[in-house]
């Protein structure tokens, strides 16, 4: 694992959902995947949860409900793993918008 540059990643993730919903669909799910294959390979799981919950929103957005509910399951595992049960229960609480 490297060294997370988690403003980066974060603002990678945030630009990209911006983009998303402003209408430039491809541009935002091709940054949120490069914040989130970014932080797949850090050792800080909280910043991977959240750049999966960023791109379950521009996945939903594109209308892939089913790669949107995947990242959402991954983020709320992702959470529950290091014992962050609040942030997993606020992940739950966005599935009814992946469906």
């Amino acid at each position: 694992p490297r060294v997370a540059r988690s403003p980066e990643e974060s603002r990678r993730a945030v630009h990209g959902r911006l983009r998303a919903r402003a209408g430039d669909l491809a541009a935002g799910l091709d940054l949120v995947r490069d914040a989130d294959d970014a932080a797949s390979t850090t050792d800080f799981p909280a910043l991977r949860a959240s750049t999966l919950v960023g791109l379950a929103e521009v996945e939903a957005l594109t209308g892939d409900t089913g790669a949107a509910r995947r990242s959402l399951d991954a983020a709320r595992e992702t959470y529950r793993s290091k014992g962050n049960l609040v942030a997993a229960e606020r992940v739950v609480g966005l599935i009814p918008l992946a469906t």
